[in-house]
């Protein structure tokens, strides 16, 4: 029984996921024969906890983390050093937008003032302040930093911008081979059909669903896992 207990503490302590993510992802990239995948994690928060790519970098993996909130994108800088870190916004376009700091979950942190004004109003959560802060489009932060075949994963957790920045998405230039997005209705169970309707169309089936996330895999790609 005790190695059994050692077995699993070794298992889980390998996983930064919120809901084991990141093994969902090293099991699709072995499967496609790809050693070090790269990403793209927009809303990256902490370089560790509730991670999803925490575990790929340990591993020699390297990517782009574009964290607006500063303290956060220290942290990143500081653990992250080999990655690219951006310390800015992703939106449909560049420009500026009001971040919304929440007093005591970070993790709660956003753009979207529909989204920041229902987690007040119906959670009872207190926005502590609003800063106007750089946001670069979604195509333009690709065609500075990556090439078409890059990056091999995005990662998108935007606090209910996801949608608009994965409408604006250039599909033509950039098609991820994986895609995760949170789509579970904040304070539910339920999850937003949205997104998976766009990327649905857009040549992505979601064989991954965790309680959080939708986990979407090219169907091309996915025809060779099979």
């Amino acid at each position: 029984m005790k190695k059994q207990i050692d077995a699993l503490a070794k298992f889980k302590s390998c996983i930064y996921s919120q809901c084991g993510e990141d093994k969902i992802i090293e099991i699709i990239f072995t499967k496609l024969g790809i050693d070090t995948p790269s990403w793209l994690d927009i809303g990256a928060g902490d370089p560790l906890i509730m991670s999803n790519t925490a575990m790929l970098y340990e591993k020699g993996c390297r990517g782009i983390n574009v964290e607006p909130d500063p303290v956060f994108y220290e942290k990143l800088c500081r653990e992250r050093p080999e990655d690219i870190n951006l310390n800015c916004g992703i939106g449909a376009e560049s420009g500026t937008l009001n971040y919304y700091f929440f007093d005591r979950f970070p993790f709660l942190n956003g753009f979207s003032k529909e989204d920041a004004e229902m987690k007040t109003e119906k959670y009872g959560h207190k926005i502590k302040e609003v800063i106007p802060i750089k946001i670069m489009s979604i195509n333009d932060l690709l065609k500075e930093y990556c090439t078409p075949d890059q990056p091999d994963f995005l990662d998108i957790d935007a606090e209910g911008m996801g949608l608009e920045i994965l409408r604006k998405l250039d599909y033509g230039i950039f098609s991820p081979k994986v895609i995760i997005a949170e789509t579970v209705i904040y304070g539910s169970v339920r999850k937003d059909t949205a997104i998976r309707d766009l990327l649905t169309a857009k040549g992505y089936t979601a064989p991954y669903e965790t309680p959080i996330n939708t986990i979407f895999v090219r169907k091309d790609c996915w025809e060779k896992m099979l």
